[in-house]
């Protein structure tokens, strides 16, 4: 996995144009003057930029090769069902533009989020407050028909190409809302392969009945053959990581205490 990682970085910084503070990125509507680096991961880097046409803050995503073209078109897919909707509770998408080759999303400039709320809280986040996040996020579900599940939050219907419903929604936002409380990432997986292994060491495998009606169920499943029958069994994949230690650690410790403060949530 690390070997991976390394490779995406090589091939990250091979095909991706350096951008600096100080930078002029014009588009077709308005110039933005790049302020500052807000964040970077493995998709893009985000810059705070000023929108000098309009003299309004807001924030660019700086999609990186050699995928840029496939995540734009992704994530502009996703972008087309939130954009209209207008609601209060959903990030404003502003443009699409190419900088040097580079795909360019423009969004408004929000400066708090969950990864903020968690460090200027040290501890652990009052329930009150996670209770003010879960109403927004509800309310923001009420304006969507689908959700874009990035890997650590999708559902197991999603992995295994079963018939969802909303309830896929309901998983995610209970991820977000775990990883609040318990401060850390109930699923810490970059692959759909690692993401269904740690679903059924945390939860079990999912039943037969489900695994033989998944489109996808031979990604991560081989059938085996009984004198009663045949099932399924988790492919052994020895070169992917296991679940972290540090999550199984956290977990192991506090698995009995936590499920006793969520019932009394």
């Amino acid at each position: 996995m690390k070997k991976l990682k390394d490779l995406r970085r090589k091939l990250s910084s091979k095909f991706s144009t350096p951008v600096k503070v100080g930078d002029i990125l014009p588009s077709l509507t308005t110039d933005y003057l790049v302020l500052k680096t807000i964040g970077e991961g493995v998709y893009g880097e985000v810059l705070e930029c000023l929108d000098i046409k309009n003299q309004k803050i807001v924030a660019v995503k700086i999609l990186k090769y050699p995928n840029a073209r496939q995540n734009a078109k992704h994530e502009m897919s996703f972008l087309k069902i939130i954009s209209p909707l207008n609601h209060k509770n959903l990030v404003k998408f502003f443009e699409r533009f190419k900088y040097k080759r580079q795909e360019c999303l423009v969004f408004e400039m929000l400066y708090r989020n969950l990864q903020y709320f968690i460090i200027v809280n040290p501890d652990r986040i009052p329930l009150n407050k996670i209770r003010a996040i879960a109403k927004q996020l509800f309310m923001a579900m009420e304006a969507l028909s689908t959700v874009v599940q990035p890997i650590g939050f999708r559902a197991p219907e999603i992995l295994l190409g079963l018939p969802y419903t909303n309830a896929i929604d309901m998983w995610g936002v209970g991820c977000v809302l775990a990883n609040l409380y318990l401060r850390f990432f109930l699923f810490n997986a970059d692959t759909d392969y690692e993401m269904m292994r740690q679903v059924v060491q945390l939860l079990g495998q999912p039943e037969d009945g489900l695994l033989h009606a998944g489109i996808y169920t031979k990604k991560y499943f081989i059938k085996v053959k009984r004198t009663n029958g045949s099932t399924w069994r988790l492919k052994d994949q020895s070169s992917l990581s296991s679940l972290s230690e540090k999550t199984a650690e956290v977990y192991n410790e506090s698995n009995k205490n936590t499920r006793q403060n969520f019932k009394d949530c």
